[in-house]
């Protein structure tokens, strides 16, 4: 298969990493490690079958910069940000009850915001866009302003959407990996709030992810995270680009071979549509 991944070192766990490696391997599949940025370097005038796997900033500025390399990254922005997804998904996730409103409301809100979703003076905020200009977390009531005006300091624009919600209690958590809308792997990944790390999935977090994918499709490869609660409840906690997720304890052969398959036919349909008379030979 004429493909070529591109993975960056030092963004995820050195065995996981290195498991991705042994599979592309295995599977034959030419491969290249490289540093922050250093693909920008390649020169490349064709188009080529490339799947970028490393960070956030490797996945976008790849895009901007290497439009011929399809698909590139899996990593189309705007569709992980929570306006998106949440009217899909709506309840199914975790903080279904919840407001979205600009970041620079938050001070004017903060009264409203509390009576609506403050649990013993608590309530969570997280941004909307899955680039993560901060990261969710839990407010106090009384350090709530001191922490707007942080966020604000370090350049949050007063326009960027957020979500406010109530408070959940988390307890284990699982990352799918679906292609082509199918869930083809899974982990565990967390337990209680502490890294708990395991090829072993909840059947009915599985079902979850099913249920999601079926409903939405921001790219042929992307993720879903799925929590239980102390409910008995299978919910939803985000969805994330296949290119800059960790992939913990998944089948890395089934990675490779998945998203190297649909990967492969996305650029045979691309190159179909620029040179309709051509053939190519898938091996």
């Amino acid at each position: 298969m004429n493909i070529r991944w591109i993975l960056q070192k030092d963004v995820f766990d050195d065995d996981d990493f290195s498991k991705l490696i042994t599979s592309l391997e295995k599977a034959e599949i030419k491969h290249e490690v490289v540093g922050a940025n250093a693909y920008l370097i390649m020169n490349s005038t064709k188009e080529e079958c490339v799947v970028s796997y490393g960070s956030l900033n490797q996945a976008s500025n790849l895009i901007r910069t290497k439009p011929n390399w399809i698909p590139g990254a899996y990593y189309n922005n705007a569709a992980y940000r929570c306006e998106q997804y949440y009217p899909f998904l709506g309840d199914l996730i975790v903080n279904g009850h919840y407001r979205m409103l600009p970041f620079g409301e938050l001070l004017r809100c903060q009264s409203q915001i509390y009576q609506e979703f403050g649990v013993g003076d608590e309530l969570f905020v997280r941004p909307s866009t899955g680039g993560k200009c901060f990261s969710g977390t839990l407010l106090n009531f009384d350090d709530y302003q001191n922490y707007i005006e942080i966020l604000k300091d370090g350049g949050i624009g007063p326009a960027e959407l957020v979500v406010v919600s109530s408070p959940k209690r988390i307890l284990k958590e699982w990352r799918f990996v679906i292609v082509d809308g199918k869930v083809v792997t899974g982990s565990q990944y967390m337990d209680c709030g502490k890294v708990s790390v395991s090829s072993g999935v909840d059947p009915a977090a599985k079902d979850v992810a099913i249920k999601a994918a079926k409903r939405y499709s921001p790219d042929k490869a992307w993720t879903v995270d799925v929590c239980s609660t102390p409910n008995d409840e299978y919910k939803v906690l985000e969805i994330g680009c296949f290119s800059c997720s960790a992939l913990y304890a998944c089948d890395a052969d089934i990675v490779v071979e998945s998203v190297s398959e649909v990967a492969y036919r996305e650029w045979e349909d691309y190159m179909e549509s620029i040179c309709p008379d051509l053939e190519y030979d898938r091996y």
